[in-house]
């Protein structure tokens, strides 16, 4: 804080509380003539101090200050005193002058010159800008807290620190970096003189590289050479000279390889849509080994559906809810529907109603509408409740003309497109190949198909195939996630 006064000689008063919570009191004015001229003058200015200096901020009756020197020069003079509490007094330069106390400084207070004698009148309002400032500010800083223990006694307890302990990584770095690359094979090559690694596929070189990159810049260590190499037996390689922590130079070749995939190189998520559950389907669904969800239809099911849903083990419930569709008729009402002549308030009753019979539920799957996605006004009327009650939204419908991706841009919603299987195009098992090739391709894929027990009877090795190319299954949740 700090606080200007001027006088008609243009003398400068300036206090000051810095983040050290010391107080920097001075009164700089022009230097001059002898002070030994003005010595009753002189007598009149220490006495003045005096009383303002041990009376300075009394609060419940203890000074502040204990005055212990003041001296003078021809030129100037210097005040000493001792401070009491956490707040004390330094010059504008912010050294301490006189003696040390062990538990106060003794510090400069105040330091003033004179030049002559029209200036003695400037001073005397100096000081009483100094005291007027001083007695109001102080207490107010006293009881907003900012100047801490004035009124504390000077035994406080002292905080416990926590000290942390320095876990040391005892892992030699290079076989830090293998671990993190998820190597599959280290070897060393005396013909090339240098390491080679082969990688798992699944993931290109230049990730490779760049995790590669992140991880040594993390352990301290430096990058000295990258190049991705294209002469060679294997289709990704790239060499690699990296200054170790420990300043030893590691020379090593990322090699990608052709048939070994790493773990978890892509993710596919398998999602059977629900219209019946009868006992022999839960009992197979009991049987799968890993995780698949269930897209539910909230509305138009059998008595026994909801009953039977309770049995299934390892799955994730979604909505499955019916858009608006050239295929709707009279029968489909009993779902339903979401339609364009609806109003946005009775499509969000639709949509809380949904969420309430299925309150696990994390998303919404697209039932028929590929006519409801081309529609932006009607999505946005979907999309805004689903939104409220904490849902992604997945567009099945594959419909090249939906509007659904823009429309989830504006409200700031999670959505994905899907192919789900159409057996008027294609087999089940082509569909399968065709989902788990684009899982290796890309590293993403979903599988919709029908819940019937055909199809559960196609897809029970799907684990096995999934695996053997680094494929992980994983509910929707999860693979709306990436």
């Amino acid at each position: 804080m700090n606080i200007k006064a001027r006088t008609s000689h243009k003398d400068i008063v300036l206090l000051r509380i810095g983040r050290n919570q010391f107080l920097n009191l001075s009164a700089k004015l022009p230097s001059g003539e002898s002070f030994r001229r003005f010595k009753k003058i002189y007598k009149m200015m220490l006495d003045s101090l005096n009383t303002f200096l041990t009376g300075l901020s009394r609060t419940n009756g203890k000074s502040l200050v204990d005055l212990t020197r003041v001296y003078a020069n021809d030129f100037s003079i210097v005040v000493v005193g001792q401070i009491h509490g956490q707040i004390g007094f330094t010059n504008s330069r912010g050294t301490n002058q006189g003696k040390q106390d062990r538990h106060a400084p003794n510090v400069v207070i105040f330091t003033y010159k004179m030049k002559n004698l029209k200036h003695i009148i400037a001073i005397i309002i100096v000081l009483v800008t100094i005291i007027a400032t001083v007695v109001v500010i102080l207490p107010k800083f006293a009881e907003s807290g900012l100047v801490q223990g004035l009124t504390q006694n000077e035994e406080t307890p002292a905080e416990e620190v926590a000290v942390e302990e320095t876990v040391v990584d005892t892992v030699p770095f290079k076989e830090a970096l293998q671990q993190e690359l998820r190597a599959v094979n280290a070897d060393y090559s005396k013909r090339k003189n240098k390491h080679i690694w082969t990688l798992g596929r699944g993931q290109s070189i230049i990730t490779y590289l760049l995790q590669a990159q992140r991880f040594v810049d993390k352990k301290g260590g430096k990058v000295l050479y990258m190049e991705e190499l294209h002469n060679t037996k294997v289709l990704q390689a790239a060499n690699v000279i990296i200054l170790q922590p420990d300043q030893d130079t590691l020379h090593v070749e990322f090699q990608v390889s052709d048939r070994v995939f790493r773990d978890d190189a892509s993710a596919m998520a398998v999602v059977f849509t629900v219209k019946d559950l009868p006992p022999e389907i839960v009992e197979e669904l009991n049987k799968l080994d890993y995780p698949f969800t269930l897209a539910i239809p909230p509305f138009g099911v059998s008595n026994y559906f909801y009953p039977n849903m309770d049995k299934i083990n390892n799955a994730e419930l979604d909505l499955w809810l019916t858009l608006e569709s050239v295929k709707l008729n009279a029968a489909h009402n009993k779902l339903r529907p979401l339609r364009i002549h609806h109003t946005e308030e009775q499509i969000e009753a639709v949509i809380n109603e949904a969420k309430a019979l299925i309150p696990s539920a994390k998303g919404v799957v697209s039932r028929e509408g590929e006519q409801a996605v081309e529609h932006e006004h009607l999505m946005q009327a979907i999309l805004k409740p689903a939104k409220k009650n904490h849902l992604w939204f997945v567009d099945a419908t594959m419909n090249g003309r939906s509007k659904v991706s823009d429309v989830c841009k504006k409200l700031e919603i999670s959505c994905k497109n899907s192919t789900r299987y159409n057996p008027d195009n294609r087999s089940l098992d082509d569909y399968i190949k065709q989902q788990l090739r684009e899982a290796r391709k890309s590293g993403l894929s979903t599988m919709v198909i029908p819940l019937e027990m055909k199809n559960l009877n196609k897809i029970k090795d799907l684990a096995e195939k999934a695996k053997s190319q680094g494929t992980s299954l994983v509910y929707l949740s999860k693979f709306m996630e990436y």
